[in-house]
């Protein structure tokens, strides 16, 4: 059973399979993040690209800075969180906010 599992079946939110999101403009995952790799904008602000994953499959997000100031003490990876996102205009997805279980 994949870790994220656990957390699905007691969550009440309306919850996307990762291998779904494609479906949507805006969906809440719960995902366990894989990868983080920190880049630094034009403007020195810190952001994020990462990977989550679920047991349908994984997908790449986008933290963008004032996000990201917000949740970079806690994301780390094998951390699961519920995560909001949005697609954004190249067909990415941008974190709009996280909970950490």
């Amino acid at each position: 059973k994949h870790p994220t599992e656990i957390y699905k079946e007691n969550n009440p939110n309306k919850l996307v399979n990762i291998s779904d999101i494609f479906d949507y403009d805006y969906v809440s995952v719960v995902g366990m993040v894989t990868k983080v790799k920190q880049h630094r904008t034009k403007t020195g602000q810190t952001m994020a690209f990462i990977d989550l994953e679920d047991v349908s499959g994984s997908c790449d997000c986008v933290i963008m800075p004032d996000v990201y100031s917000n949740y970079s003490n806690v994301l780390k990876i094998g951390g699961i969180f519920l995560v909001n996102m949005a697609k954004d205009r190249r067909g990415g997805y941008l974190v709009k906010s996280m909970v950490k279980y």
